[in-house]
């Protein structure tokens, strides 16, 4: 249950890159940076990390960098702290 929704909000994450990648491009409305970096702190990180270095999207653009790739590592300490209180391991 809680690795399904690990990859949902992450294929999520990585779907809402590419949408802002793509708006981008194209001169559409953008998606806000705080609801990308939200996403990405939800449990979307992995995907956000993979979707902006596959569609080379906010790659280079600081702090959003920074903010995104420290969000990694708490998604991964939230998603132990819950497998360990779920399930006891």
């Amino acid at each position: 249950m809680i690795l399904a929704l690990y990859v949902c909000l992450n294929l999520c994450s990585f779907v809402l890159f590419g949408w802002d990648k793509r708006a981008s491009i194209k001169s559409y409305r953008r998606v806000s940076e705080r609801t990308l970096l939200l996403a990405a702190y939800l449990g979307g990180a992995l995907g956000a990390i993979i979707a902006s270095q596959l569609f080379r999207h906010k790659t280079q653009k600081q702090p959003f960098k920074m903010f995104l790739w420290f969000a990694l590592p708490t998604n991964l300490a939230v998603l132990l702290a819950l497998n360990f209180l779920v399930l006891g391991a």
